[in-house]
């Protein structure tokens, strides 16, 4: 192998010193545009902490886990916008696909912590009032997490040269969501069991997708879900939703 030939080898070869100051940046940019969501989060495990300083007992626990779910959309669609910026492989790509569709599988974990309010009911140990502060708390942080994820996905969308999609991309994303939130609330099914009760789960969609008659249930709170979140997401979106995301793409 000539010089030249060894030094053109040697330029293309990944940096592992340089990949590791772009991991760190993107960490603290991440940090830092979710500050808030963060010190919400932080917030809410101090309420279960106190519930449970000041009850005896840690019956809240789950939400901690839910809210842990909840944030990988949030992770995903950050790291798929973060691709996509650097524009360093193209947009139909394995490592894209892969996130998106992480995306799509986590995020009805979101909205999921909304329907944990039914877990609400006057208990021993702490005032009906703080249960519910709590539970709300939770609803409303995790809703927030899906939105941010949500709007991240669709500037990338957008920046996929398809902006006229946004809006449609919006309600079948929340559609899909809002499904899922079913599957997981009634039908006790997780994000994981695509891979670990795949024939279980297939067979529980395609009876409603192919019955849908016979599952008014399930389509009854699927489409009121729907309306739900469709509703909360133009009341906090106002100006994305009108300008049809014409903001940059990848704006914080």
């Amino acid at each position: 192998m000539t010089d030249s030939a060894q030094s053109t080898a040697t330029s293309n070869r990944p940096d592992p010193r340089q990949w590791l100051r772009a991991s760190r940046t993107w960490g603290t940019s991440f940090l830092l545009r979710h500050r808030a969501a963060l010190l919400a989060t932080v917030f809410g495990m101090g309420l279960v902490h106190l519930r449970w300083w000041w009850s005896g007992f840690l019956e809240f626990a789950f939400l901690l886990w839910n809210l842990f779910i909840a944030w990988l959309p949030v992770l995903f669609a950050d790291l798929l916008a973060r691709r996509l910026r650097e524009r360093t492989v193209p947009w139909p790509s394995p490592g894209n696909l892969a996130l998106g569709a992480g995306w799509l599988l986590f995020f009805p974990n979101a909205p999921y912590l909304l329907t944990d309010v039914l877990h609400w009911r006057p208990r021993v140990g702490a005032p009906p009032w703080f249960d519910l502060l709590l539970l709300l708390h939770f609803a409303l942080l995790g809703t927030a997490l899906g939105f941010s994820s949500l709007r991240t996905v669709r500037r990338c969308v957008a920046a996929a040269g398809r902006p006229r999609w946004t809006q449609a991309f919006t309600v079948a994303a929340l559609t899909l969501a809002s499904f899922g939130v079913y599957l997981g609330r009634f039908q006790r099914f997780n994000s994981w069991d695509v891979l670990t009760a795949p024939t279980r789960l297939a067979a529980d969609i395609a009876g409603c997708v192919l019955r849908p008659w016979a599952h008014p249930h399930a389509w009854g709170f699927t489409l009121a879900l729907t309306g739900l979140l469709l509703t909360l997401w133009w009341m906090w979106n106002p100006a994305e939703t009108a300008s049809r995301s014409s903001s940059p793409p990848f704006e914080p």
